[in-house]
């Protein structure tokens, strides 16, 4: 665990990984209640299927920067 805690705050310092978890954790976080929306606006699910990949996107490149 102690490892573990250590490689996430190295790699959290670098400032490519630091703004793609910037933006994509929110994008994510947003896109699970517009998920809802689908029941009461059947095309309206493109938006949230693009932002929640685009939001997984942005985390893994994020990661990849390490």
């Amino acid at each position: 665990m102690e490892e573990w805690i250590a490689q996430s705050e190295k790699s959290h310092q670098n400032p490519f990984n630091r703004l793609c978890h910037t933006i994509g954790i929110p994008m994510i976080v947003v896109s699970l209640p517009l998920f809802a929306l689908i029941f009461f606006f059947h095309n309206f699910w493109p938006v949230p299927a693009a932002l929640f990949a685009a939001g997984w996107i942005l985390q893994f490149a994020g990661l990849e920067a390490d």
